[in-house]
């Protein structure tokens, strides 16, 4: 094909050369037309694609059917180069993966036009990487001689949770590579911390952004800390008083999707919003305990809807969840004081699952009432007791990316999970000053990798597992 496509080009070429050379312009000017038409075809059919050359390749014998009767054909030689760019991987091992169980996916390689290649020059490589601690992870490669696709597997390291998954074929990324793999820690093997940030006053809040970075509330010190997924201090904001910027008490922190953090103080009975480096926005609340609008008493807990995106705050001292509007306008409210179905006796904390269900923290009731959005009473969970499935003065509550939903017990000094029904799954922690021990644990939360992050109040430190 391509000698029959280079001689039709040269008898073209060859033709209007010689009629350039040796006729008249009047006779130039006549063949213009047909000329141009000629080199339009000749341009039209060229086919680009077969000037590249295919090297290095991979050359396959097929063998023939009836090689064994007759060996007049002995088969055929089918030459293939493979295509990296476009090779592919699907599977679950691509996104996330679990800290002692195998994850796994399946690399298809392919040429350059998406056909299946059947060998390779080199077999493909695999490797995972932490970008927290710069550890590399050898995994396996193995071909499945039925279908010719390549079965990936590996076990995550539990050190770091983000990592960059980088297959490679023939020494060259495939498509998508290196793909960032989020590695989670089961809830069974949670109770050794992978990490303690030291030296806070009175740590009871606790949040994290989008890039990771851990938001701080520290009661005593009545400011505001901001640590790197690395744990190292990058800044602070806050100082105690009762103006706009300074803080008295902060309590629960929540980080919106702009990156703004809403700081709730329990004695200054206001909530204040920052910028993600903390300077002032907005106040609501009048700085005096009451019961009337913008009044609060002993706000405490907070969280942000996912869905509404409508801010739900805990007045202990008012045994009832006041909701506002994302301007930090009043909306609505609900609770009362008392211990009957969708009663609040001194709620401490909020949280939402991923359908908007509210998870309220009740610290005198000993248990966990679900609601929805708009505060109808749902199910609850828990009472008085250091057995599992027991609470003794609930203090906080945060609820991960699969529902899992983890209670900070002020008296138990542990940290009990459950499913978002109430089945008890596990504890961990318990009265001590060790790593994975609590003196009276406030503030929780779990960040989109499942690192639970536990302010441990009476220790002056953050525990992360």
């Amino acid at each position: 094909e391509v000698e029959t496509v280079h001689a039709q080009l040269a008898s073209c070429l060859s033709f209007v050369r010689d009629s350039l050379r040796t006729g008249s312009q009047g006779e130039v000017m006549k063949m213009k037309k047909a000329i141009v038409k000629q080199i339009k075809e000749m341009t039209d059919n060229f086919k680009p694609d077969m000037l590249p050359p295919c090297e290095p390749v991979n050359v396959n014998f097929i063998a023939s059917p009836e090689l064994i009767q007759a060996c007049q054909q002995f088969g055929d030689v089918y030459v293939q180069k493979v295509s990296p760019e476009k090779c592919y991987a699907m599977g679950k091992g691509l996104e996330v993966a679990k800290t002692g169980e195998r994850a796994t996916a399946v690399l298809h390689v392919v040429d350059q036009k998406g056909k299946a290649c059947s060998t390779l020059v080199e077999t493909p490589t695999c490797e995972l990487m932490s970008e927290s601690t710069d550890e590399k992870i050898d995994c396996s490669v193995k071909k499945n001689e039925a279908s010719g696709q390549y079965e990936i597997s590996y076990q995550a390291s539990s050190r770091g949770s983000r990592h960059q998954l980088h297959i490679k074929v023939e020494g060259e990324h495939i498509k998508g590579s290196p793909f960032p793999v989020t590695v989670k820690v089961p809830v069974q093997k949670l109770g050794i911390p992978i990490k303690t940030i030291n030296g806070l006053k009175g740590p009871w809040g606790v949040a994290v952004n989008q890039r990771g970075e851990i938001i701080v509330a520290e009661s005593s010190g009545h400011c505001i800390s901001i640590f790197s997924p690395a744990g190292e201090k990058l800044r602070s904001f806050g100082s105690q008083g009762s103006g706009h910027g300074q803080l008295n008490g902060p309590g629960g922190v929540a980080v919106d999707n702009d990156g703004n953090i809403l700081v709730v103080e329990e004695n200054g009975c206001r909530i204040q919003k920052f910028t993600s480096t903390g300077k002032f926005i907005k106040v609501v609340g009048t700085g005096r305990r009451g019961q009337n609008l913008p009044e609060f008493y002993n706000p405490i807990g907070i969280v942000i809807h996912p869905l509404n995106k409508r801010i739900y705050i805990c007045e202990r001292t008012n045994h009832c969840i006041q909701i506002l509007n994302p301007d930090l306008t009043f909306s609505s409210n609900f609770g009362s004081k008392g211990s009957g179905n969708g009663q609040l006796r001194y709620p401490w904390d909020v949280a939402c699952d991923s359908t908007g269900k509210v998870y309220v923290a009740e610290s005198d009731n000993h248990r966990i009432q679900v609601f929805t959005a708009e505060g109808q009473f749902l199910r609850k969970f828990g009472k008085k007791g250091s057995d599992n499935g027991e609470l003794t003065y609930p203090a906080s509550i945060s609820i991960d990316s699969e529902d899992v939903v983890y209670v900070t017990e002020n008296y138990n000094h542990r940290v009990s999970v459950f499913t978002c029904e109430g089945k008890f799954l596990m504890s961990f922690g318990r009265h001590g000053s060790e790593p994975g021990q609590f003196t009276f644990p406030r503030g929780i939360a779990v960040d989109k990798n499942g690192v639970v992050y536990v302010n441990d109040q009476g220790n002056d430190r953050l525990q992360l597992f």
